[in-house]
């Protein structure tokens, strides 16, 4: 059994690693108007199938992003097809987007609503121009922009906007982008991150001398791994590992899934330092007998990072695993439980006390 992290012995007050503290989404996937308040540093999301898990840690990944093509990326991860074709005509062009609002029935606008500690009120929201015209060279045959309006991605923080528009052209598609205004990092339940931006993350850690105490984290649930290092693997960099009782450095992603999505947990939070994490089916790839582990990892590395986290599970196990870690941290936590309500994703919220609660009862609470 792990030890209670003690989180509120570190020098971070409490105000000060609050990050997201209420969210609110307007017509996005599941949700016709959502709101949630007081948003603590970890916050866990259970429910059904189709309850809007996953679209909620979507809109907090939109609303951080910085291009419409986070929302491919979403696309993709989903299952949809990666390589995708579009024509100049209107019903393409929805197909691709349309999904991103309210039951893929495209309206005026969408929009997600942060409220941050530290950064104050921040907007995100997609709109259709309708004024906009795409001029081609003489000689081809126009777009009419009334049939195929530009698609605005809009960011507003600090009372600063800024907008990327993705437009059908003779070229194409064309997608913009702003600068990246929020940290933040999503872990699909589907996508495997990279061998090749593990390894960018490792060295930025290394780089700042971190490295000793991200591999003692691996270590307390992988003791036979005896040290990382980057190396080339078919010409891509990738993270290798000692093993004890093997000659020759081995990959990562060989040892093991488990092994391979814990170390792209932490790096991921090492990258989102001073964001949000995002973690969608958190049990996937762990033996059970290292959840609690896990959790401890997970949560250590949020506050070395000032790091705040949105992840989903539906695993029991999971929950209870996470008991060692929340008690007398229970401020700290919350429980989302995602519901379906006359066809709207709908959230109720429990308090790191009801929810340590419930665990030790075993009150069934998915």
């Amino acid at each position: 059994m792990v030890s209670p992290i003690e989180l509120a012995s570190s020098a971070v007050t409490y105000k000060e690693y609050l990050m997201i503290t209420s969210l609110e989404l307007h017509n996005f996937r599941g949700f016709k108007l959502m709101k949630l308040d007081g948003c603590p540093r970890f916050n866990i999301i259970v429910g059904p199938n189709a309850s809007g898990k996953t679209a909620l840690l979507e809109a907090i990944f939109l609303a951080s992003a910085n291009s419409p093509e986070a929302a491919l990326r979403l696309r993709a991860w989903r299952g949809l097809a990666q390589q995708v074709e579009i024509t100049p005509d209107k019903s393409s062009f929805s197909e691709l987007w349309g999904d991103l609002f309210f039951w893929g029935v495209e309206s005026k606008e969408l929009f997600v609503l942060l409220d941050d500690s530290e950064r104050g009120s921040r907007k995100f929201s997609i709109t259709y121009e309708t004024k906009g015209e795409l001029t081609l060279p003489i000689g081809k045959q126009p777009i009419n922009s009334t049939i195929i309006a530009p698609l605005s991605f809009r960011w507003l923080s600090g009372g600063k906007e800024s907008i990327a528009e993705v437009e059908i052209s003779e070229k194409g598609m064309k997608i913009g982008t702003v600068p990246a205004l929020f940290p933040a990092v999503f872990v699909s339940s589907s996508h495997v991150i990279s061998t090749h931006e593990n390894a960018s993350r490792y060295s930025r850690l290394s780089q700042a001398g971190k490295e000793l105490d991200f591999l003692n984290t691996l270590q307390a649930i992988y003791p036979f791994i005896r040290g990382l290092s980057i190396e080339l693997n078919a010409g891509v960099p990738a993270i290798f590992a000692t093993v004890e009782g093997v000659a020759k450095k081995i990959p990562i992603p060989l040892l093991g899934g488990g092994i391979n999505k814990y170390l792209g947990i932490l790096l991921g939070i090492q990258y989102a330092a001073g964001g949000v994490a995002l973690i969608d089916e958190m049990e996937n790839g762990f033996f059970y007998k290292s959840l609690p582990q896990v959790w401890y990892g997970v949560v250590k590395a949020c506050l070395e990072t000032n790091t705040q986290v949105f992840l989903t599970t539906h695993s029991l196990e999971c929950l209870r695993a996470a008991l060692p870690t929340i008690k007398g941290n229970e401020n700290q936590f919350s429980l989302i439980r995602m519901e379906r309500r006359e066809g709207q994703c709908v959230p109720r919220v429990f308090t790191g006390h009801e929810f340590a609660a419930a665990i030790e009862q075993e009150i069934e609470f998915r």
